[in-house]
């Protein structure tokens, strides 16, 4: 026989149904009793810090856009690592970390108007899109030249197929 014993958790004045608040927390399991056919709604208080792990996401969110721009710095200078979708991520980070890195990236000559369109419409210049495709497509030919297998050769050309679907129907920016 099922039991339906629910918790209702409060943290910070939110109350949410947790069903497994006892197997997440053995302290409220004390709450339930021995009867586990017992139906009602038992209520039990927690207090969460959410401050240290909003902090440690904020940092880590930082971090994680450094290297993103660190991989566009590269990607300028070599032909094999892109640029544009690095700045990208490294925007989106940064958008939710760092406004003033966030600025410091949007007010870039070069990249600013292209991370701007991709935020704002969610398009992309021609020049970029077309670049992208052909490395795309030169990228698979190769790894095929050098792989000689058929079956390696099949699977880059899976793992890229989505990617190239999803820029192929990406719009124009103006």
């Amino acid at each position: 026989m099922e039991s339906n014993v629910d918790f209702n958790v409060e943290n910070n004045s939110e109350t949410s149904r947790c069903p497994l608040a006892p197997v997440l927390n053995p302290q409220l399991s004390k709450l339930s009793g021995s009867n586990l056919g017992d139906t009602s709604v038992r209520k039990a208080t927690t207090t969460v810090d959410y401050s240290l792990g909003k902090r440690s996401k904020i940092m880590l969110l930082k971090v994680i856009g450094l290297v993103f721009v660190g991989l566009a710095i590269l990607g300028v200078v070599l032909p094999i690592l892109p640029t544009t979708p690095f700045l990208l991520v490294a925007a989106a980070c940064f958008a939710k970390s760092s406004p003033a890195m966030q600025k410091r990236l949007l007010a870039n000559k070069t990249f600013g108007p292209l991370i701007h369109d991709w935020q704002k419409y969610r398009s992309i210049p021609r020049k970029a899109k077309r670049i992208a495709l052909l490395t795309m497509v030169l990228s698979v030919c190769w790894s095929a030249f050098m792989l000689k297998s058929l079956v390696l050769t099949a699977l880059v050309i899976a793992l890229v197929t989505g990617p190239f679907i999803f820029l192929w129907r990406l719009p124009l920016s103006k």
